[in-house]
């Protein structure tokens, strides 16, 4: 007698035992727990199920009808990150389906399986958790399908199980169907960023040569040839900092001349690897005796994290000289005493920081060169965008951002201005914003161009001057093109319009008092009265058609 139980049903006999210990922990600089792959993870809970099958059905549990996930509001994607058996499937919104083999099934009631799974949602919350397959039941016995007949007087009767096959039908019936086979090695499909993927797929089975393809992701389609030899690196910005690991399902499918299709699934996965600081050489630390030398270490381009993070500035202090301030912003202030200064003139220093990435602790040394400044410099033109020439339309804004320096100090600055030909730019374009920085904003109206499809050429020189009148410039040259006035067009044609109108409505009036006027005099010649000759033709009445206009 055998029992069909309906996965309805079944779905209500599944027991999940559910043990749930949460833990916190924010930020890669705490402490990281080793999850079932091997691989650190730092913000996670870690929950646990059980998932008893039986043979003969589809067996399956939703991973989401854990209490974690259920008063969870956001929405998670679940993978894998250990070998499946063959047939059982974890799809990303937390399914799990099974029917187990006769051969997985006894497997199972000798050892349960664990099943590794992970989860993350858009907010990139870790859970990682366990799900413990075990056998309930017994092994359901396949009904024999042969017929026996019994004999009736001398006629033989053979069975179908004795019937001989067709010997096409009896190769094919001795061809294994096509299977794709993973490699053996540990953690093949676990990487950290910047190493290298690299693993060779098998086949068995099919009917003829077995050629492989990936069918995604996109990206990485030219990674696996045809011989399923796969090999790819991961770039160090493929995983962002707050991500930390990050999955890629390959989908591979095999398949031979004759047909035979075989699809395997591969979840990699990558951690992301925190990078230390990047410190380039700075430029000269230029020293005035008799004032406060400031410098800025944290120069854009020369001194920054590869992976966005914070990064605080700290001095070497046994190389520090006296008097010499540096903050964890890398804002450096120095008034140097005669004696320093002599011996700063004699021989030129190095001075030593270091560069920490927070809140992960890797740091960097770095160190910049002071020497005294042997002549008075001029400041220093920082323009961003940096460019020459600048082509504009009218109506369109021009904006440009100044920086001033002075390798002698900042105090040394006396002032900052521009001069041009164009009478139209206002002095209030240059508006200074705070420590010696500076916006540039002007706009041509459309009046600008007075003949129509003309341009205007002209230059700006924007300049500097320290206080020893040491000047520097920077000159650009901006073209305006002509450009038409939708706006003023619109109002001209609406100004026209109008005026016909009123004309229109005018003559209208006009016509109304004749016909009245005509109307009248008809009618006193029909009572006799005599009006003049008689007239040879009548007026008509008119009919008149008013427009209506806003």
């Amino acid at each position: 007698m055998y029992i069909t139980i309906s996965r309805q049903y079944f779905r209500s006999l599944t027991i999940l035992t559910l043990s749930l210990f949460c833990f916190s922990v924010q930020g890669k600089g705490a402490h990281s727990s080793e999850a079932a792959t091997g691989v650190s993870i730092d913000t996670l809970q870690k929950i646990s199920m059980m998932f008893m099958i039986s043979h003969g059905d589809e067996n399956l549990i939703d991973i989401k009808s854990h209490p974690v996930f259920r008063t969870n509001k956001t929405q998670f994607a679940f993978a894998t990150y250990a070998e499946l058996p063959e047939g059982l499937l974890l799809d990303d919104s937390g399914l799990v389906t099974w029917s187990p083999t006769a051969e997985q099934f006894n497997s199972l009631q000798n050892t349960p399986l664990i099943l590794s799974f992970l989860a993350q949602n858009i907010d990139r919350d870790v859970i990682i958790g366990e799900i413990r397959i075990v056998a309930h039941g017994e092994l359901i016995q396949q009904p024999d399908t042969s017929t026996e007949l019994l004999p009736t007087e001398d006629v033989t009767v053979m069975t179908v199980a004795d019937a001989p096959l067709p010997i096409e039908a009896s190769e094919e019936a001795h061809v294994e169907p096509l299977v794709i086979l993973l490699p053996e090695q540990k953690n093949y499909n676990k990487r950290n960023e910047g190493e290298e993927f690299s693993f060779d797929l098998k086949s068995t089975g099919g009917r003829g040569e077995i050629k492989f393809e990936l069918l995604g992701p996109a990206f990485l389609m030219e990674n696996l040839d045809r011989y399923g030899s796969f090999i790819w690196t991961p770039d160090f910005d493929f995983v962002s900092s707050k991500e930390y690991i990050k999955s890629v399902q390959l989908k591979i499918k095999a398949f031979d001349n004759s047909g035979d299709v075989a699809y395997q699934t591969v979840q990699l996965f990558v951690q992301h690897i925190n990078r230390p600081p990047v410190v380039h050489e700075l430029p000269t630390f230029y020293i005035q005796f008799n004032s406060k030398n400031t410098y800025q270490l944290g120069k854009q381009g020369f001194v920054f994290d590869p992976d966005e993070d914070s990064i605080i500035f700290n001095p070497v202090l046994k190389e520090l000289p006296q008097g010499v301030a540096l903050n964890k912003n890398g804002f450096i202030s120095w008034t140097p005493s005669r004696g320093q200064f002599n011996a700063l003139a004699a021989k030129a220093i190095y001075l030593s920081f270091t560069v920490e990435d927070y809140p992960y602790g890797l740091k960097t040394i770095g160190e910049v060169r002071l020497e005294v400044s042997q002549a008075d410099l001029p400041p220093e033109i920082t323009m961003m965008p940096n460019k020459n020439n600048f082509d504009l339309k009218e109506n369109e804004e021009l904006q440009l951002s100044f920086f001033i320096t002075d390798p002698n100090g900042e105090d040394d600055i006396l002032s900052f201005g521009f001069v041009t030909e164009n009478s139209s730019i206002k002095d209030n374009a240059l508006q200074r914003k705070e420590n010696w920085q500076y916006e540039f904003t002007w706009t041509p109206g459309f009046d600008f161009i007075k003949e129509t499809g003309q341009k205007n050429e002209f230059d700006i020189s924007f300049f500097a001057i320290d206080k020893e009148s040491n000047r520097n410039e920077k000159n650009i040259v901006v073209t305006v093109e002509d450009t038409e006035n939708l706006v003023e067009k619109d109002r001209l044609y609406y100004d026209q319009y109008r005026t016909v109108l009123e004309r229109a409505y005018d003559l209208i009036t006009q016509l109304t008092e004749k016909e009245k006027e005509l109307d009248k005099k008809y009618k006193q010649s029909k009572k006799g009265k005599k009006t003049g000759p008689s007239p040879q033709h009548l007026w008509a009445p008119l009919r008149v058609y008013r427009l209506c206009f806003l």
